[in-house]
C-alpha cells in the first residue's frame, strides 16, 4: 500500500508509514500526522513522525509517543522522532507535501549528529534536493579544523545522503 517511494526501510524491515500515520491518527490529540524515512547511520532509516495537535491539546512530543507506541503495529515501526508543528507542508491542492518533511527529518538527523561530535560549535544543517537526490550542508561556526571536518565525514559516511562541510 502507500507510494514505493514512501517507505521506510528501517534494516530490513519495509515499514508502510500509512500504517503508522493511523496510530497516531487514532489519537484523541492528533489532528494530522505524516511520517517520512528519517537516515540513521545504523538501521538505514528510521521513522519520524511530523504531527498538528487539535486546538487546545497540549501534548509534549515524549508523552505523545509513548501514548501512541503501544497501538503501532510492530517495534520497528515505531518513530525514533516525534516533532510537534503547527501546520504540515502543504501542496496546492492540499495533500501533505512529504519531501519538504523528509528535508527536515534530515536536517534535524544531521545537525543531532554534528552536535554531538562539535559541541561547542553552533551547527546550522540546510538539506535540499537536486535532480532527485537529497544533499545537505552543514555549517560549522568558527574558524575552518580540517580535522574536525573529516570526523564529521567520516561519521557521516554511514548516512545515505551526500554532506558538505562548512566553516564561517
Amino acid at each position: 500500500t502507500g507510494r514505493a517511494k514512501d517507505v521506510i526501510i528501517r534494516g530490513s524491515h519495509n515499514i508502510d508509514p500509512g500504517l503508522v500515520e493511523d496510530a497516531f491518527l487514532a489519537h484523541p490529540a492528533v489532528a494530522q500526522c505524516a511520517v517520512v524515512a528519517e537516515p540513521d547511520p545504523h538501521a538505514g532509516e528510521v521513522p519520524a513522525a511530523f504531527v498538528v495537535l487539535r486546538p487546545g491539546a497540549t501534548l509534549d512530543a515524549a508523552t505523545l509517543l509513548a501514548e501512541v507506541a503501544p497501538q503501532v503495529y510492530e517495534r520497528p515501526a515505531c518513530p525514533k522522532r516525534v516533532v510537534l508543528l503547527p501546520a504540515l507542508p502543504l501542496t496546492a491542492i492540499g495533500k501533505v507535501f512529504k519531501p519538504a518533511l523528509r528535508l527536515q527529518a534530515i536536517e534535524l538527523r544531521l545537525t543531532d549528529m554534528a552536535r554531538d561530535l562539535a559541541p561547542e560549535r553552533a551547527v546550522t544543517v540546510q538539506a535540499r534536493e537536486e535532480g532527485g537526490v537529497q544533499r545537505a550542508r552543514i555549517t560549522l561556526a568558527g574558524p575552518p579544523d580540517a580535522a574536525l571536518a573529516d570526523r564529521l565525514l567520516g561519521a557521516l559516511a554511514a548516512v545515505a545522503v551526500p554532506v558538505d562541510v562548512a566553516f564561517g
